[in-house]
């Protein structure tokens, strides 16, 4: 069963997705409006549309682990929307290592 969580995000990333596909995006981002299809009933979509943005299954669960846990980005090419959006709905909850040949420093993260 989907949670009142994932709802809500899934109808805003929804309309975020559809004013871009009617705003005549631009093709190789066609992949990045279509939902996938998969056995998760939280299914979302999290960081920017486009490069940055990652499908994931029930963000909200995180929440509920009673360890402590990581997550791990490789290859970010400075684009760390999907880090951010996930760091934000866990309520900075996870212990994030980003690895990318790029260097750069986040403070604060």
């Amino acid at each position: 069963m989907t949670d009142n969580k994932t709802l809500k995000l899934r109808e805003m990333k929804f309309k975020e997705r559809k004013r871009i596909f009617n705003n005549g995006g631009r093709n190789y981002e066609i992949y990045n409006l279509l939902a996938p299809e998969a056995f998760c009933p939280n299914l979302i979509r999290i960081g920017r549309l486009g490069d940055g943005g990652k499908w994931i299954c029930n963000p909200f669960a995180l929440l509920n682990l009673n360890h402590k846990y990581v997550m791990y980005s490789l290859g970010l090419n400075n684009e760390i929307s999907f880090e951010m959006e996930l760091i934000n709905l866990t309520n900075y909850s996870c212990n994030h290592i980003a690895i990318d040949i790029v260097c750069f420093f986040i403070e604060d993260f």
